[in-house]
């Protein structure tokens, strides 16, 4: 297996590769006996429950790394800019289908008429 700490910090440049292979980092991966390479056949909701998922899971990898490495300012960067870019699919996929969490804010009410503005 290889070590992080004897490399410098590289994301893999698709984050949806690097989420269904189990790591983010280009230079730690150690393939799994069955790799999933593709994940095909979704409907609009899933693809961007799908993308929101992948966005949480390198924003967790993220943060792992900068608890070990805190002044990487690539890293810090990266994940200032996963964070901005999954608020946006988080609330998009609010507007549309439902809310994600029981902390987000309502904005259908049930016959999908706006109530709160």
């Amino acid at each position: 297996m290889n070590n992080i700490n004897s490399h410098s910090f590289f994301l893999v440049d698709d984050l949806s590769k690097g989420f269904l292979r189990g790591s983010i980092f280009k230079n730690i991966f150690d393939p799994y006996k069955y790799v999933v390479t593709n994940i095909t056949k979704m409907t609009d909701e899933e693809a961007l429950m799908y993308k929101i998922q992948t966005y949480e899971f390198v924003k967790k990898e993220l943060t792992i790394y900068l608890s070990n490495y805190p002044y990487d300012k690539d890293a810090l960067e990266s994940l200032n800019r996963i964070n901005m870019e999954r608020k946006k699919m988080i609330d998009e996929f609010e507007r549309k289908y439902h809310s994600l969490s029981s902390g987000s804010f309502p904005t259908k009410g049930y016959f999908g008429k706006r109530v709160y503005k």
